[in-house]
């Protein structure tokens, strides 16, 4: 059941986006020159923060697409496969959940222009809240790893979570962050 109030806001937000994604300033990575500062900082957070929030919108048809897939393999499994797919299974509903929260509507450019230490504090912390549900992700995906050698089909749904992870990793770049991996962990694919 809760899979699928986040899914209902997910769908609900992803439609109620104001322009949608645009390319608009996004800090530079890696290595170079630093970039100047843009000419209007409200206007670039109110970008992220709507571009962040349509990805992240739609990252979760994504996730929902790979909670599905774990729940039906879940569903014929028994002993501690069953258990281990239940668990993966949490793990992407809490993606999911905390994808539907930070995917909410952005504040609008007259709010960001009113309060933008507010509105660039709200872009941070659904950075964060994206980073927490590609973790979510990752752990879905280590348990999928575990049962992979064991057949295709849990293969197929790692698979599904890695796409999610993608599309949860192009959302926090859209908000103007960028997912860390731990040393230990592999990215997606690996």
């Amino acid at each position: 059941m809760k899979g699928a109030v986040w899914v209902v806001a997910l769908i609900t937000l992803g439609g109620c986006q104001p322009g949608g994604p645009t390319s608009g300033y996004q800090p530079p990575s890696g290595p170079g020159p630093a970039a100047a500062p843009p000419a209007d900082p409200d206007g670039a957070v109110s970008e992220q923060l709507r571009a962040g929030a349509v990805q992240l919108a739609a990252a979760g048809a994504t996730i929902q697409d790979a909670l599905a897939s774990v729940r039906s393999l879940a569903s014929r499994a028994r002993g501690d496969v069953k258990t281990a797919l239940e668990g993966a299974a949490d793990y992407v509903d809490s993606a999911g959940s905390t994808a539907a929260d930070a995917a909410s509507d952005p504040p609008s450019d007259d709010e960001v222009r009113a309060d933008f230490q507010r509105a660039d504090d709200d872009r941070k912390r659904r950075i964060e809240a994206g980073e927490d549900a590609y973790r979510d992700l990752s752990e879905a995906r280590g348990i999928l790893d575990a049962l992979s050698e064991q057949g295709p089909q849990y293969g197929a749904c790692r698979e599904l979570i890695e796409v999610a992870m993608d599309d949860v990793e192009e959302a926090v770049t859209a908000f103007g962050g960028k997912i860390v991996l731990p040393e230990d962990e592999p990215p997606p694919g690996g």
